[in-house]
């Protein structure tokens, strides 16, 4: 039972922490933490580079600046359909509208001047609108594969796309960019209301014109696994695809997307490259369109699954670090957290996306707290030593102290010479018994910090004759003569713990006496005068010096 508890006591630590860390992670507590560290080791991986099939065709600062409207004509995308459409393999572009193309958007006007300067304009303008969506519809229905975008406003109405354009389109799908706390996209949502993300309804309507990439049916959620900066992403000013700056060859089946790229008006959205400087949102989809033909998206752990690691990582790692030293214990800990470092890196280069914040919370918590059980397991087992020891030694100082005084009363009375022997040496071992106990009880003390000095007059010849009496058989079992001499200047009472003075004395003799060969072993003892710290008053110390036939290499 007491095996099984000890085993029980090291795990203790490591529920302590995997406990704290899941009940953070229940509250989303490591979930920024967690965020920032994601970006860093997806830099740390770097770029896997864009797909070379995506093209972005933006609506920039200088396609406005040529046509000088916004939202432009759809008569331009018209015209941008109809270039794509006369391509080689035309019939295996795919193209996505990252736009509103509502009826209530004023897109659906011409250019400027073409509106009539009469008192119908507003009509002419309607109708020549309205004629520029049917020439888009047209130019969507010979091209074959255009997908469309839909979104919804504050309060949740749908707005979709023209009816005419909506059934020109080969596909729908919604524009939503989610945000984390932090401003960065990670993920997209699959459906919404029933409407497949823009990306994943490009990738079917590519699938349809080339019969290669598919959307995995179980697909439920989905963490963007950003290729690389949107600089590395092929991308076309739309007047220069109109003007033919740009060889349609090079359009040739490819996944097109038309969106919104101005300096100013668009949605920003950060990634973990481009994090300085928002980048235009129309730039999240081709990264879903990336992932999902290179079926490299991030698949994240079930909750469950890191749970169940947290709560068995901790307690196995407190196991292993118990009873090793603190710099063995920090190695252990940083090899650790290093490795699961090595393995979320390698996961993701798989696709898998691991949890680095909260494991290696569990690593430093679990080391930390192993090292704050073992103080206090090691303060409550000196306490109970220390216990220990210091009744055992009052028990047994009891009986010895009658021991000892009895052998010296029984000295006192008429005894032959072989009698009186064995009361000396009776009486010799029981004080040196007495003398070990009395060390014992002062460790106890002195590891507790229960150790108290006493301070009141000690007759010092009284002391020191008694420390040389104590070693004179040892003394003169060597031939060794002990002296003492003690200097004019020297006060004959001293403020001093006659008992640990004896100790201190008795030491240094008995080391004196062990390293000495021949000769004498002599105590001089001499007083110096210092002067106390902002006071007239003198003080005294008296400074024993022990010297004798000692080695070179033992100090005096």
């Amino acid at each position: 039972m007491g095996r099984q508890s000890k085993k029980f006591s090291r795990l203790v630590p490591g529920l302590i922490a995997s406990g704290l860390v899941i009940l953070l992670l229940s509250v989303q507590a490591w979930a920024p933490i967690e965020r920032m560290v994601n970006n860093q080791v997806l830099r740390w991986q770097g770029a896997h580079g864009w797909d070379s099939r995506l093209v972005m065709i933006s609506i920039d600062d200088k396609t406005i600046d040529r046509v000088r409207q916004f939202p432009i004509s759809r008569n331009y995308y018209a015209d941008l359909l109809e270039i794509l459409s006369k391509t080689d393999a035309g019939k295996s572009n795919v193209v996505a509208f990252n736009l509103i193309l509502s009826d209530s958007v004023v897109s659906d006007s011409p250019p400027p001047e073409f509106i009539p300067p009469t008192a119908e304009a507003n009509k002419t303008s309607w109708m020549l609108g309205r004629s520029a969506t049917v020439n888009m519809a047209e130019a969507m229905r010979q091209h074959g594969h255009v997908v469309l975008g839909q979104i919804w406003d504050a309060e949740g109405n749908a707005i979709e796309p023209a009816p005419v354009l909506a059934d020109a389109a080969i596909a729908m799908g919604h524009l939503r960019i989610p945000f984390d706390r932090d401003g960065f996209t990670r993920s997209v949502e699959v459906f919404y209301q029933g409407l497949p993300a823009l990306g994943m309804a490009t990738v079917q309507a590519y699938s349809l014109a080339s019969g290669t990439g598919h959307i995995p049916s179980n697909l439920n959620s989905f963490q963007i696994n950003w290729p690389g900066p949107v600089s590395d992403l092929p991308t076309f000013s739309l007047i220069d695809v109109l003007e033919g700056a740009v060889p349609p060859d090079f359009l040739a089946n490819k996944i097109i997307f038309v969106s919104y790229g101005a300096t100013s008006g668009h949605t920003p959205v950060r990634s973990p490259f481009d994090y300085r400087w928002p980048v235009p949102g129309g730039y999240m989809h081709p990264a879903v369109v990336d992932n999902l033909l290179n079926r490299n998206w991030l698949r994240p752990i079930p909750m469950r699954i890191v749970l169940l690691l947290l709560l068995v990582g901790g307690p196995i790692l407190s196991r292993v670090l118990f009873g090793r030293n603190q710099l063995v214990q920090l190695a252990i800990a940083l090899a650790t957290t290093s490795l699961w470092l090595l393995a979320c890196m390698i996961a993701l280069q798989v696709g898998y996306l691991l949890p680095l914040t909260s494991p290696a919370a569990v690593i430093l918590g679990t080391y930390l707290f192993v090292a704050v059980w073992s103080r206090l397991q090691a303060n409550a087992l000196l306490q109970v030593r220390s216990a220990f020891l210091n009744t055992v030694s009052h028990e047994i100082r009891t009986p010895l102290n009658a021991i000892v005084n009895l052998s010296e009363m029984l000295q006192e009375t008429p005894l032959d010479d072989r009698q009186r022997e064995y009361a000396q040496t009776l009486h010799g071992s029981s004080r040196t018994l007495m003398a070990l106990i009395n060390d014992v009880l002062d460790l106890s003390k002195i590891e507790s910090g229960h150790l108290t000095i006493e301070d009141y007059p000690v007759d010092l010849v009284e002391v020191i004759e008694g420390s040389i009496e104590l070693l004179a058989p040892r003394a003169a079992a060597k031939n060794i003569e002990l002296v003492y001499a003690i200097a004019p200047s020297v006060p004959a009472l001293i403020e001093s713990d006659p008992v640990r003075l004896q100790q201190i004395l008795s030491n240094l003799l008995s080391n004196a006496v062990k390293f000495t060969a021949v000769g004498e072993v002599s105590v001089r003892v001499y007083a110096t005068r210092c002067h106390q710290s902002h006071s007239d008053r003198l003080w005294r110390r008296w400074l024993p010096n022990i010297a004798s036939n000692l080695p070179d290499w033992l100090p005096t």
